[in-house]
């Protein structure tokens, strides 16, 4: 009997079938074994981040909640040796704490020049509507000859006869 309770084959094999078999149940267990432990890592490795997103976040929560962490006490100011020689100084002025979560407000405002100078340049040449000979006859002058074709009432250029067509710039 089989592993799974069915009756063994009675299929004999060649000396040929056999080495077969045998050199594919060794295949076969290297790459089983590859699979174990590609397994293995990947579970180690997300266990490690994981424990890493823990960690990252027990330290920063001190500092999202707002807490009072060793890092938000407030600091006092350093002893004066001497009287204070600032022009700016007033002495029985309340002395202001900076706030931790003081916001800085500007307003923006746009610079009318700017439009002036984003502005799109005029064209260099003009514009000339042709009809259908001028624009061929133009086109075999520049060494550049096309024709027309018409498909479903609008009309189209045979050839690539732009710079952008012929050289991608």
């Amino acid at each position: 009997m089989n592993h799974d309770g069915r009756p063994e084959s009675t299929v004999t094999l060649s000396a040929a079938g056999r080495a077969r078999r045998d050199a594919m149940l060794e295949e076969l267990m290297v790459e089983v074994g590859r699979v174990r432990r590609a397994r293995s890592l990947r579970r180690r490795c997300k266990s490690a981040v994981a424990l890493a997103l823990l960690l990252g976040g027990v330290a920063l929560l001190p500092r999202l909640l707002g807490g009072s962490g060793p890092s938000s006490a407030p600091v006092p100011p350093a002893p004066v040796a001497g009287p204070v020689e600032s022009p700016s100084f007033v002495p029985n002025a309340p002395v202001r704490q900076p706030d931790q979560r003081f916001t800085h407000v500007q307003r923006l405002s746009t610079d009318p020049a700017v439009l002036s100078r984003f502005a799109p340049a005029p064209a260099n040449g003009t514009i000339e509507i042709v009809d259908d000979s001028a624009l061929l006859r133009a086109l075999a002058e520049i060494g550049r000859p096309a024709g027309l074709i018409e498909i479903d009432g609008r009309e189209i250029v045979s050839a690539p006869v732009t710079d952008k067509e012929l050289f991608g710039g």
